[in-house]
């Protein structure tokens, strides 16, 4: 019961931060109220959950869990790389476990999305997509800036 609160707790927490950088880009179609966007996300979970008529909804999207967690840890590695860099330490002990993992995270969406493709579900295939390309991207650009960064001259 304790990690299913966890594991609550956190996704309503990401989804506030996500809906707090909307309403900061985005001010006129989500309102930048802290308790709005609490209820917000309060309320699309609570949708989530039963959009399938029995409370199990959320569980459609299980898999994706998973491979969120895996781009996250891409990411980690990411940042990690570059504070290295202007650090001016070495990096390759981080890139070579981040890139394991992206060959890892982005062949099982690719398998996950041709099983989701032969089933027809739509959200599956669309989350996956917004998913590896905003995993792709943020990695391309910290790679690019881990090799366009200039050491510091001392």
């Amino acid at each position: 019961l304790g990690l299913l609160t966890a594991t609550l707790e956190t996704g309503l927490r990401v989804q506030k931060q996500l809906l707090t950088g909307l309403a900061e880009h985005y001010p006129s179609i989500i309102p930048g109220r802290e308790k709005v966007l609490i209820g917000t996300a309060v309320g699309l979970s609570a949708a989530l959950a039963l959009h399938d008529g029995h409370g199990r909804g959320g569980f459609t999207l299980w898999p994706l869990f998973g491979a969120a967690d895996l781009v996250l840890a891409v990411l980690g590695f990411a940042l990690l790389a570059l504070a290295l860099r202007r650090l001016e330490r070495p990096v390759a002990a981080v890139i070579l476990p981040m890139v394991f993992l992206l060959i890892v995270v982005n062949w099982a969406l690719f398998m996950l999305l041709l099983q989701w493709w032969s089933t027809g579900d739509w959200i599956l295939i669309t989350l996956a997509i917004i998913l590896i390309l905003t995993e792709l991207g943020v990695t391309l650009l910290a790679l690019n800036m881990l090799k366009s960064s200039p050491r510091s001259q001392t």
